[in-house]
């Protein structure tokens, strides 16, 4: 199961449950994007920290380019998840995996 919400990883009981229910949740927009715009400001990597800290897998999104693949590993996302990276020509995709699969090494499966 995943969650997908602008607004629940904010809030320490609903980050409780999350973390019982749900296998990973995604969270942002990190960065500025045209898709996210109408939710407001981007919540930025410090923030993508904190929602990581609270034992829940997390997929960053919003605004993601494979240059900043680095810096959500380093804020404790466990991957990313993306539209307009993956609507690149063909040709790019495999240097694109190549970079996520160095920034975001293999998690482990939580175990219940």
């Amino acid at each position: 199961m995943a969650i997908s919400d602008h607004r629940s990883l904010h809030d320490e009981t609903m980050v409780y449950w999350l973390a019982r229910m749900a296998s990973y949740a995604t969270f942002g927009p990190v960065y500025p994007t045209p898709s996210k715009a109408r939710y407001g400001q981007p919540v930025g990597v410090d923030q993508l920290a904190r929602a990581t800290g609270k034992g829940l897998p997390i997929l960053a999104l919003g605004g993601v380019g494979a240059s900043s693949f680095g810096e959500l590993a380093q804020g404790g996302a466990v991957g990313a998840a993306t539209i307009r990276l993956f609507q690149r020509v063909s040709s790019e995709l495999p240097e694109i995996l190549r970079l996520a699969q160095d920034s975001f090494p293999t998690h482990a499966t939580r175990s219940e």
